[in-house]
């Protein structure tokens, strides 16, 4: 016969072991929840990001490049102008 105290401790290891399964059980069903979610999130992410990316294209061929295209075109009148009454002041 097996005293009081081996049938307790057999009863603890079995409720722990059922314990320690609901345990894993639910860190696995957590972690399938959130990998649900965080699935559109990136696709939503993916998606943000090339939309940026288009609206920078743009904003660079649309915006940037005329005006930096109209400076150099400006300074290099200016320099031209600039050059030109340095010389005709020095033939005097």
């Amino acid at each position: 016969m097996e005293s009081g105290i081996a049938i307790a401790r057999d009863i603890a290891i079995i409720f722990m072991g059922v314990l320690v399964g609901l345990a894993g059980l639910a860190v696995i069903v957590v972690v399938y929840l959130v990998y649900r979610r965080v699935g559109p999130l990136l696709d939503t992410t993916v998606a943000t990001l090339h939309t940026v990316q288009g609206t920078t294209s743009f904003m660079s061929e649309q915006a940037v490049r005329p005006v930096i295209r109209t400076a150099g075109m400006v300074a290099r009148v200016r320099q031209t102008v600039n050059t030109a009454f340095w010389l005709v002041g020095r033939r005097r």
